[in-house]
């Protein structure tokens, strides 16, 4: 149930309708018979607010959107992170051996070994990734804040 008053009352300054009055706009004919104040109401919204036209689309996910908990999601990233740090140093060991305190035959490094090149490369696109995944978790945190500020 949306609202529709611009005056104060039970629900303060609510500016919105009841949902029962989009059936009545059906009803209300233009002159000719050949519209009505639905149509017209669309085609304003088609005209001066294109980027209205498709809101639904916007919503198709949210179902999905609100079983998920801002607590997993930080959870998930600070365990990726983690991840991450814990591979970057499982490479400098693998780069290093002597200075791990290895000695001897244990510091040999197979020559066609290809663990530290291959994990590398790897590590530098997974850090990236994750750049990208953390910040789009912070955009998402400050979307929730205007959201609720909004509402």
């Amino acid at each position: 149930k949306a609202v529709v008053s611009t005056q104060s009352g039970h629900y303060g300054r609510a500016y919105g309708f009841k949902l029962n009055f989009l059936t009545k706009l059906q009803n209300t004919k233009a002159h000719d018979n050949r519209s009505n104040m639905l149509h017209f109401l669309a085609n304003l919204l088609e005209n001066r607010y294109p980027q209205w036209v498709n809101f639904k689309d916007d919503l198709r996910n949210l179902e999905k959107a609100r079983r998920v908990s801002d607590d997993q999601l930080s959870k998930q990233l600070r365990g990726m992170k983690k991840s991450l740090t814990n591979l970057k140093k499982e490479l400098e060991f693998h780069k290093n051996p002597e200075r791990n305190g290895l000695t001897g035959s244990d510091k040999k490094i197979d020559i066609d070994d290809r663990f530290g090149t291959e994990m590398n490369a790897f590590l530098e696109y997974a850090n990236d990734e994750y750049e990208k995944l953390e910040a789009t978790y912070t955009n998402m945190g400050k979307c929730v804040a205007e959201i609720i500020t909004f509402y």
